[in-house]
């Protein structure tokens, strides 16, 4: 039976920021119609709405067993139909697993999540004038927009409503009538997408994965909603204190720690020296080419400086020693806004349903390239990993051995942690700003502060807890990403290290600096664990700098150029990966039809297949990842010679953006990586799945379930095996688990 093709439109007093989950839990949300159609039926689709009897055809094909389609179904339109549809509206039943998500075909396609943004990229037209954002935000916001009966009363009695106007412009028989239209032709879009689509992946977990990933939603994660509320309002007064600071210290000229514009004026007006945002950047293997987040430009002024500010350049100017000592204060306190997790914290407590947990935050396939999974509305997967009292910080702190001092860290640990949450519930910023400001030493022996602001964002993971009488089990693939780069390119003695369980942080610092894996320092194997995590994929200095910032690790792009080279050279077999990697996704686009594998394991190829104007990457677990519209073009230095090696670019889209974007081995072995850890991620959420553990929660590498206390250690090998079962793909890959059961995220 061919699904029936559905999309809803809804009004509510709720902001839809809050989640679906909260969103239609609201009893004053309404469903105001739906549009429905039989997928590939020459039929136009039809519409219920808000007042209308059910339509005895969708009923029919409901009753009948027969599946839904649609945009984000799973996430919003599943919970629409379960919550308002049925309980008040008198619809039957769907099980759970009859809604069909579109965009989650859209994202194994790599292609954007978007409905408007995937019907461009497959060239699927519609009316623009329906898709009028302000409008639909406007009808939709019952604050802004009352509607005074059900829209089937206003729309077969117009005459009763024409007066009511929503804008000069409009009535709210117009709005409805826009609405209407709409809805409609969203399903129209809706199927014509889905028809250019490729198939979902066909191999298991991934034709599970929809099932899994919408019970873990559905189950949630539980947050300790005290702590959470507390650190949103530390956060926020810490926060302005910082803009006090920095509006004080620049006499007004930088208002706010945001202000980055202005920042930057100043900076150069007291000698600092920018990068300027036309300068090529000094390594094409740069792996932090992005500009970070600059937020609103100054009024006074009104267009952008030509200079550069991203995270690596404040890194570099506090590790410089030739920065005035008041321009590195005010980098400084920029670096811990930078940090501020605000928005984040008052999202949760927001979100949080009346048993403090989240629901539906989860994304499958929210990274577009590589179906990585992300989050949304609270966005967990870019917290900082360095959690609070993690067992190396205590043991590091107190003198101890993780390994052999076990007991001892776990109970430091717990001591902390127990008073960080006290202290956090409080909420007063002076009292974290007394006991928690640490000073931290960069590459050169200076000290610098590492303020309130950065111990919030540290504690962030460990808001995550779990009810009373229940552990958490967190699990953590060790190095995974460090573990796929080795192993795709056969890089055998860091391979051998990881195989073996040795420091490779050390075994990596040793390669570095040329001296005995026993020579090497506390500092030294920091620079060996930051440049395994910065460098694997080719990226350059600017890469390393932001990496090492992150890791309490300052040094200036002159520091970190002689360790980027010394880690090429001392990777050599990983270093001629990357370049195979470039040589076959280009010989694939060259000569269409033809499979070319990367050289030394060849687990992973490109192809572009026959006819298709389409890059596809096929990874070792047999998923494709693909790069659409691939072009080959020569590119120049600066100096106007022609690089030896054609580059390739690929389409992009993001929003109603459409750019090419160039696809260096930076980026296509990233993408392998990180698509092979999310193939992993898969398997293991299969099998937890299966072995009924109640996985809560993944980020990135990390997977948490909920176990009783009193089952917590039998629970816990399970757990543990689920993520290390892997299938035969994997074979020659050094997989280690690191796992616990513990009352918190970490």
């Amino acid at each position: 039976m061919r699904p029936f093709g559905f999309d809803a439109e809804t009004s509510s007093f709720v902001n839809l920021t809050l989640g679906a989950d909260v969103y239609t839990r609201d009893p004053r949300t309404r469903c105001l119609m739906f549009a429905f159609k039989q997928i590939g039926s020459t039929e136009q689709p039809r519409l219920w709405r808000e007042g209308d009897p059910p339509p005895f055809a969708f009923t029919g094909h409901v009753g009948a067993g027969g599946s839904l389609s649609g945009w984000n179904v799973i996430g919003f339109d599943r919970l629409v139909y379960e919550r308002i549809l049925v309980q008040r509206h008198g619809f039957p039943p769907i099980d759970a697993d009859a809604w069909k998500d579109s965009m989650h075909l859209a994202a194994a396609a790599n292609l954007p999540r978007s409905l408007d943004g995937c019907a461009r990229a497959v060239g699927v037209a519609h009316d623009a004038n329906l898709k009028d954002s302000n409008r639909i935000r406007r009808i939709t916001d019952a604050n802004r927009t009352p509607i005074p009966a059900s829209v089937g009363e206003i729309l077969d009695h117009p005459d009763r409503f024409e007066r009511i106007r929503t804008t000069p412009q409009y009535t709210i028989v117009d709005d409805l009538r826009w609405l209407a239209a709409r809805c409609v032709q969203d399903v129209v879009m809706e199927e014509s997408v889905l028809l250019r689509l490729p198939p979902w992946p066909g191999m298991e977990p991934w034709l599970s994965m929809p099932s899994i990933d919408r019970r873990i939603n559905d189950r949630g994660v539980m947050v300790d909603l005290p702590l959470v509320r507390g650190l949103a309002k530390a956060a926020a007064v810490e926060t302005t204190r910082l803009d006090g600071e920095m509006a004080s210290l620049t006499s007004g000229e930088v208002p706010r720690t945001t202000n980055i514009e202005a920042l930057k004026r100043w900076l150069v007006a007291r000698g600092v020296e920018l990068p300027r945002t036309e300068e090529p950047a000094p390594d094409e293997d740069e792996g932090d080419q992005e500009e970070e987040d600059e937020g609103p430009v100054p009024k006074a002024g009104g267009a952008k400086s030509p200079w550069r500010l991203r995270k690596s350049d404040i890194a570099d100017l506090l590790a410089r020693t030739d920065v005035p000592e008041e321009c590195r204060l005010a980098l400084g306190w920029r670096a811990e806004a930078a940090k501020a997790s605000t928005a984040k914290l008052r999202a949760m407590a927001a979100m949080a349903d009346p048993d403090w947990r989240l629901r539906g935050i989860l994304l499958l396939g929210g990274a577009q390239q590589t179906m990585r999974f992300s989050s949304v509305k609270v966005q967990l997967h870019n917290t900082v990993r360095d959690a609070f009292a993690n067992l190396d910080d205590i043991a590091d702190t107190n003198g101890l051995n993780v390994k052999t001092d076990t007991a001892e860290v776990h109970r430091l640990s717990n001591v902390a942690l127990s008073t960080a949450i006290e202290v956090g519930r409080l909420g007063d910023a002076d009292i974290i700003r007394s006991m928690y400001e640490t000073m931290r030493r960069d590459s050169q022996g200076r000290h610098y502060r590492s303020g309130a602001i950065a111990w919030i964002s540290r504690m962030i993971r460990r808001c995550i807890t779990v009810p009373r009488g229940m552990l958490l089990l967190n699990g953590d693939w060790a190095q995974v990403e460090a573990r796929i780069t080795v192993w795709l390119s056969q890089q055998l003695d860091m391979l051998g290290a990881f195989a073996a369980g040795d420091d490779v942080y050390r075994v990596a610092a040793a390669g570095i600096f040329h001296v005995g894996v026993d020579q090497i320092t506390k500092l030294m194997r920091q620079t060996g664990k930051v440049s395994i995590l910065a460098l694997g994929f080719g990226g350059g200095e600017n890469a390393l700098v932001a990496m090492g910032y992150n890791y309490g690790l300052l040094m200036s792009a002159a520091e970190a150029r002689p360790i980027v080279s010394a880690f090429r050279d001392a990777n050599e077999a990983t270093k001629k990966y990357w370049y195979a990697t470039d040589d076959a996704a280009a010989w694939a686009v060259q000569y269409p039809g033809r499979e070319f594998p990367v050289p030394p394991l060849g687990a992973v190829t490109y192809f572009v297949p026959t006819g298709e104007d389409c890059l596809c990457c096929r990874l070792p677990s047999g998923r494709l990842l693909r790069y659409w519209q691939p072009r080959l073009r020569q590119e120049y230095w600066t100096d106007g010679r022609p690089k030896t090696r054609l580059s390739l670019s690929g389409l992009a889209i993001k929003g109603r953006a459409v750019f090419r974007r160039s696809l260096y081995h930076t980026v296509l072995v990233e993408n392998q990586v990180q698509a092979i850890a999310a193939d992993l991620l898969a398997t293991a959420l299969g099998n937890a799945d299966s072995a009924g553990i109640p996985v809560g929660l993944h980020v990135h590498d990390n997977l948490a379930a909920e176990a009783r206390e009193d089952e917590a250690e039998r629970s816990l090998l399970l757990f543990r095996q689920c993520m290390l079962d892997m299938p035969s793909w994997t074979q020659g890959l050094p997989i280690a688990v690191d796992a616990e059961a513990s009352a918190r995220f970490g």
